[in-house]
């Protein structure tokens, strides 16, 4: 079964209930991939969710560290490694991407991801042999 690497979008209308159309399909993704045990986030999707999560969607503290815990234990995390950086560096100079982008892509790389769920990319595209899929789109 393909791995699937979840971008922060994703975590973040999870936990959004002022967009209940995305919130539905993003828990639903989330649902399938941890029951499927095939989903990926990375320590950058965990941290970009707790800033979010915590600043704009004016969750606790508690309530973040609790997610995050979740997302811990639902996914397998990439770390950002010195070496995930170069590979994301490396993207970014033969790509369009921009560099937070890129790292994003190396995580799911890195995990053996044939897929990356996001809205901040080209869907469609497919960026060092993982596939763009914007879940948003009709």
């Amino acid at each position: 079964m393909a791995r699937e690497f979840l971008d922060t979008n994703i975590l973040v209308y999870a936990n959004d209930d002022g967009d209940t159309a995305k919130q539905d399909i993003a828990l639903a993704l989330l649902a399938s991939t941890a029951g499927r045990q095939t989903g990926a986030i990375s320590t950058q999707t965990l941290v970009e969710y707790g800033a979010v999560a915590w600043r704009k969607l004016h969750q606790p503290l508690t309530v973040v560290d609790e997610q995050s815990a979740f997302f811990a234990r639902s996914f397998e995390v990439v770390p950002a490694t010195p070496e995930l950086v170069r590979a994301a560096l490396a993207l970014a100079a033969g790509q369009p991407l921009n560099y937070w982008d890129a790292l994003a892509v190396a995580a799911a790389q890195s995990a053996g991801c044939a897929l990356l769920y996001s809205e901040d990319l080209n869907a469609g595209q497919s960026y060092a042999g993982v596939l763009v899929v914007n879940p948003f789109r009709p």
